[in-house]
């Protein structure tokens, strides 16, 4: 009778392309995190020629009309369209040049949109009104930047007992790492543990937003590793 072990040949026959499958996937989940999906979006290449909007403004637009709207410092912006009864959405992007730096917002009527990013990331936020007709318009809302180096820790004045948001993002070649911590007055008040307040940010360009509400009446931002911009205010609800 054969030594020869089918059971082993037809387990490894199975086991061998599925090892090779997982690996190809994990290999394409890393890609994907380490590199930011590109928007395909042919409308974007018309940004350099298309008009700029400076906030705070007020807009009559037209569907299918595109614009770049500048992001300005120590400021997070507020952007309405307001389609009338007949409605209507914009489509948003953050861009640097024509290459968008973060996630696709879409605009509805009568429905504000913030976008938090700071000069020192994005050129503007580019606009194409998608549907629709009406007026376009934004605000300005306060935010204080901070670029923050490595052993460096930032300070931010913060209302208290009012949601504040924070935007941090890597400014860095290498994984920049961040803690942040509450005081009232010279009196640490954050109850939450180190690891909690701790995070990282893989690469250049990444970044995070976090919102919090405190008794607080100033936020410290320390940065362990890395280099930081660092992006903290108060962002009234929509009205």
């Amino acid at each position: 009778m054969s030594d020869f072990n089918w059971r082993q040949y037809i387990r490894g026959f199975f086991v061998k392309p599925v090892r090779m499958l997982l690996f190809a996937i994990t290999a394409l989940l890393i890609l994907a995190a380490v590199e930011p999906a590109k928007a395909n979006e042919e409308w974007l290449e018309k940004i350099p020629e298309s008009e700029t909007l400076t906030p705070q403004f007020f807009r009559n637009v037209l569907a299918g009309e595109v614009f770049l709207v500048k992001t300005v410092r120590d400021n997070a912006i507020s952007l309405t369209f307001d389609g009338g009864e007949r409605g209507g959405l914009a489509i948003l992007y953050p861009v640097l040049g024509t290459t968008p730096i973060g996630d696709k917002v879409i605009l509805k009527s009568g429905k504000p949109e913030t976008l938090l990013y700071s000069f020192m990331e994005a050129d503007g936020i580019a606009v194409k009104i998608f549907t629709g007709a009406g007026e376009l318009s934004a605000k300005l809302l306060p935010m204080e930047e901070q670029v923050i180096k490595e052993g460096e820790e930032g300070t931010f004045s913060i209302p208290s007992f009012k949601e504040v948001t924070g935007r941090f993002v890597n400014v860095s070649d290498f994984r920049s790492m961040v803690r942040y911590e509450f005081f009232l007055g010279d009196e640490s008040i954050s109850k939450s543990s180190m690891r909690s307040r701790t995070f990282t940010l893989d690469f250049r360009g990444s970044g995070k937003e976090k919102a919090w509400k405190s008794t607080a009446d100033s936020l410290k931002v320390l940065v362990i590793k890395g280099e930081v911009l660092a992006k903290v205010g108060h962002i009234p609800s929509p009205e």
